[in-house]
């Protein structure tokens, strides 16, 4: 190799590692931020208790996420509001933490430092820097790492879905839109029809009757949605594995069945405003269920959990189980019944779906008091801005129109 080329060669070597250093740099400040303005919280719960506020102050959080909103022009402001909110659930956990503490009073007693001359501004402060490094972390393309994540705020002891919540939601704020634009909407309005990918296979967001009609909400939310402009529906049947792949063949413009939103289908696709928060749980028989009510306890080599394939129940218990036996069975409608028939012990799922098969099966029961993951669910949408921004003012304004809580209701769920 010419002298020429060795130069090249380590001025390669010695740039990659400084933009390594540059984003792990980014995430840890950024996760430093975070834990240092949780770590405040035993303080602000001590000055409410000593002066009998309350822990919560839905006014209050309401204005702060508009301000803090309106200042990130540059980031989803969807995610953005999601992240700062879960924030808040997270620093409220923290001082309910305090207040439910048996030493509670001795805290009081205790040096306790001024909420709006000394604690406000210091979060305020902290929340603005905050802003600046997810700023930095999305022009850096970051992306989040769990691991590192888990390690800085283990230490806080919030609930599962919470911490996962926070994540997820960091995911898709440092998510960048899809490059490619389809005209979908333009196609849609000239022909005025509308394809709409369905897997028929998740209750109560899409299945198949016994007469073979489409039934759920999903179904019914996609119905009033063409209903309102005027559009007629091509249904498209897609699956699990294949959802992504026929979203990006153009298989269809959109697509409802209870798909969460993720950053990996963020990367390709969009996503409209969520309609329905959940997460991940764990449902059984319940003749065994003392024996399995904790992750741990289900975890074991002899306990066998099924799962249907390529969405998002197959990748968290790829993530979460490393000695439980695991089989995928490639039909979501007849799954329920390996368990009912004893043929597994175990499935894990969203909670809405869990509930509502124990409600229709006695025997089944979920396993875990609390859901493990934070998932919103949203209709997916080919990358066109246009289409997105039109099925977002619908959305919204059927969900404050209450129209979306009726229709959960005659499925015998709630929205979240």
């Amino acid at each position: 190799m010419s002298r020429f080329g060795y130069t090249i060669a380590i001025l390669v070597c010695l740039t990659l590692p400084m933009a390594g250093r540059t984003d792990i740099d980014t995430e840890r400040t950024l996760y430093q931020l975070m834990s240092e303005r949780m770590s405040l919280m035993p303080e602000v719960a001590k000055y409410k208790l000593l002066h009998d506020l309350p822990i919560e102050d839905l006014a209050r959080e309401a204005t702060v996420l508009e301000r803090t909103v309106t200042r990130i022009q540059t980031l989803n402001p969807t995610y953005t509001k999601l992240f700062f909110s879960l924030q808040m659930n997270a620093a409220k956990e923290l001082q309910d933490q305090v207040s439910g503490s048996p030493t509670k009073q001795a805290l009081v007693t205790s040096e306790v430092r001024s909420l709006n001359e000394d604690l406000r501004p210091k979060l305020t402060a902290l929340g603005d820097q905050i802003i600046e490094q997810l700023r930095l972390a999305y022009d850096l393309e970051l992306t989040p790492n769990r691991t590192l994540f888990d390690k800085q705020f283990a230490r806080f002891k919030l609930a599962p879905q919470l911490t996962d919540g926070l994540f997820n939601s960091l995911q898709l704020v440092l998510t960048k839109p899809p490059e490619s634009r389809r005209d979908t909407l333009a196609r849609i309005q000239s022909g005025k029809t509308l394809r709409v990918g369905v897997t028929l296979d998740y209750a109560p967001f899409s299945y198949q009757s016994k007469t073979g009609e489409f039934v759920g909400i999903d179904i019914e939310l996609a119905k009033a949605l063409a209903a309102d402009f005027g559009y007629d529906i091509a249904w498209v049947k897609t699956s699990w594995p294949t959802l992504m792949a026929d979203a990006q063949n153009d298989r269809f413009d959109i697509a409802l069945s209870g798909i969460s939103i993720t950053a990996a289908r963020q990367n390709h696709m969009m996503f409209s405003v969520p309609y329905h928060t959940g997460g991940k749980t764990a449902i059984g028989r319940c003749e065994p269920k003392a024996k399995l009510t904790s992750l741990a306890m289900i975890d074991r080599s002899e306990v066998r959990v099924i799962v249907n394939p390529g969405g998002t129940n197959e990748a968290f218990i790829r993530q979460i189980l490393s000695k439980a036996s695991i089989t995928i069975h490639p039909d979501n409608r007849t799954i329920f019944q390996e368990l009912l028939n004893e043929a597994s012990d175990v499935m894990f799922t969203d909670s809405i779906e869990a509930h509502l098969q124990a409600k229709k099966h006695p025997s089944l029961c979920v396993l875990l008091d609390q859901p493990l993951t934070f998932q919103q669910k949203g209709i997916l949408l080919q990358p066109d801005p246009e289409l997105k921004k039109l099925i977002d003012d619908w959305l919204l304004e059927y969900i404050a129109s209450k129209d979306l809580k009726s229709l959960f209701e005659r499925h015998s769920v709630v929205p979240n």
